[in-house]
Order: structure tokens, then sequence, then C-alpha cells
């Protein structure tokens, strides 16, 4: 008896070792999203924004034809900025009077809003730590912005790309880039067209501060 029940035992650990049992692949769920987020702000022909709109105060169109809001909030949300200045040599003259704007944004954040600033002339560089790419301390947010010289050529298009770049890090969905340039870029590894492709893809609101010398014809303002 024992031998044939050593036997079956045999028997039966070649039989599974022939015929493995099949493993059921867990079911997969692709879901596709059409959702498009639009920020907007509106203001009134004195520049003054205008608060209180509802979801029936908006019509949203795609090629002409209108499209249905799925969400809307009026909610002033925290977001992430970016500040990409220029540091070249043209803009040194006017380096007093944008340190004296950007003092603004000191008093002109929300709570929760965080910050980070790319300085830039042939170079680009951050200008807070690698590993603490945003801060939402005012005062540090200061002394960022007014570290930085005027000197060297212009690479705005790389810079502007690096700044989209660091968004993707951001902790906020509600994203801008306040961009500070006289326009003249001469350094950049990249082109524009590859830069407004960027733009148009990213979720970020772009705020172009042209500060254009009208004899400065290496300066396009659009």
């Amino acid at each position: 008896m024992r031998r044939v029940l050593l036997l079956t035992a045999l028997l039966t650990g070649v039989t599974g070792a022939a015929w493995p049992q099949q493993r059921v692949s867990p079911p997969v769920l692709a879901v596709r999203s059409d959702l498009v987020t639009l920020t907007v702000s509106v203001s009134d022909t004195h520049g003054r924004i205008v608060s209180r709109l509802t979801r029936e105060d908006f019509v949203v169109t795609d090629m002409g034809t209108p499209v249905p809001l799925q969400f809307f909030s009026a909610e002033d949300e925290p977001a992430s900025i970016g500040f990409v200045l220029d540091s070249s040599g043209s803009m040194r003259e006017l380096q007093p009077q944008i340190r004296a704007a950007l003092g603004g944004a000191e008093t002109g954040g929300r709570h929760g809003d965080e910050f980070f600033a790319i300085h830039f002339n042939e170079y680009v560089w951050p200008g807070l730590p690698a590993d603490r790419p945003f801060t939402d301390d005012p005062a540090e947010l200061q002394t960022v912005l007014r570290a930085s010289p005027a000197q060297g050529l212009t690479a705005l298009y790389d810079a502007t790309a690096w700044a989209f770049a660091q968004l993707e890090r951001a902790r906020h969905g509600r994203q801008a880039l306040i961009v500070v340039s006289d326009g003249g870029d001469n350094a950049s590894a990249g082109s524009l067209a590859a830069l407004v492709e960027h733009a148009r893809r990213g979720a970020a609101s772009l705020y172009a501060v042209a500060l254009i010398d009208p004899d400065n014809r290496d300066a396009p303002p659009e």
C-alpha cells in the first residue's frame, strides 16, 4: 500500500508540472477623456476684474460650434506662478523699474499660492535651489526676484520653455507664467515655433510683459 501511495503522489506531481493552471488576467478598464479645463478672468473696459459671474454668463465654442460646459467653478483657487526674468545686458537700465514693479508680487498673491523664478541671459538658471523649486514665502520670493545681474545675450525662448517644464512639478492646476523681457532673443537653442506649440499644449496662462525700445531693431514686440 505504501508503494501505491508513493506512485500516486509521483504521478500527481508529474501531472501538475505538465499541465500548469492558466493565469487569469485581471480586467483592464480604459477610459478616454475629452474634458478640457479653461481658466479665465474677466475684466471691464477699465481693466477692473468682474466677479460674481455664473455658468450662464459664458459661452464656449469649438470651431464656431457651441460646446456645453460640464463643470463650472467661480472659486478663487490657489495658483502656481512662475516669473521668467530677462537678465541680459539690454535690460540693465530697466532693472530699477522692473524690481519696483515686481515688488507687488509680495502682496498680490493669495493664501496657498506657490511661486518660482527663472532668470536668463544667454544662460538659464533657477532662482530657487534645485531641491526646492517653489516657495510660498513672499520675503524669499522678493529676494529671488531681485537677485539677477544684467549682462550677456538673450535666450528668451529657452528660458520660457524651462519655465513650462518647471510647472509640470507644480502642486496646483491653476498656473501662470509672467515673462518680462525686451523681446530680442539672440541666444536660444529652441525656436519660437516650438515654444508656441509647447504653450498651446500646456495648462498655464502666459502673460508677456514686453519692455520695447522703439530704436531696438532686434526686439520684435509680437
